[in-house]
């Protein structure tokens, strides 16, 4: 999945880069409306996160221009919080909306809650010689399917999700939590 961060301010679009990197989206970045227009007219891509508050021309505008001949999901970021700027967005044809600050989970979460509302989310995941099939809820090992509880297969999308992170007891959903682990 690729997806492209316009934002205008660098230490927060770093932060943005580093953790969608580290969920696997290639990511590529402009900061203003110019350098926006240019990445997207050279690249389809799955996902747009737009700061609203860009210089020269606003995320409003790059939005129109996205929507003028794609219906790639758009993000649109903002320090602004009123409601109307919310609406704005929305009926100016952008997908979900977030207001700055926000944690980086969040963002990771409303990027995969739109990507499946668009069905352009990842949907099969390969580790090894194991295949998760997210439609079927179905474990494959070897091609041969495993037959896993429903909490076994819980865990390892939580295994898969924290890929390249400590996954302690206490980072485990809350439902995992009651759980007895053997020592």
């Amino acid at each position: 999945m690729k997806i492209l961060i316009v934002e205008d301010e660098p230490s927060l679009r770093e932060i943005m880069v580093q953790t969608l990197r580290r969920e696997q989206y290639v990511v590529e970045q402009a900061s203003d409306y110019a350098s926006a227009l240019e990445k997207i007219a050279g690249y389809d891509y799955d996902c747009i996160l737009l700061d609203i508050m860009l210089p020269v021309m606003d995320g409003w505008a790059v939005c129109a221009k996205v929507r003028e001949t794609s219906k790639v999901p758009i993000i649109m970021l903002t320090a602004k919080g009123d409601d109307m700027d919310k609406i704005l967005g929305l009926d100016m044809g952008a997908d979900d909306y977030i207001g700055k600050p926000f944690r980086p989970r969040e963002l990771v979460s409303r990027i995969n809650s739109v990507l499946r509302r668009c069905g352009k989310s990842q949907k099969l995941f390969d580790i090894d010689d194991i295949r998760v099939d997210l439609d079927k809820g179905v474990v494959y090992k070897d091609g041969q399917d495993l037959y896993l509880s429903a909490l076994e297969y819980r865990l390892l999308l939580a295994f898969i999700n924290s890929e390249g992170r400590l996954l302690t007891r206490s980072r485990l959903p809350v439902s995992y939590t009651h759980l007895t682990l053997p020592t």
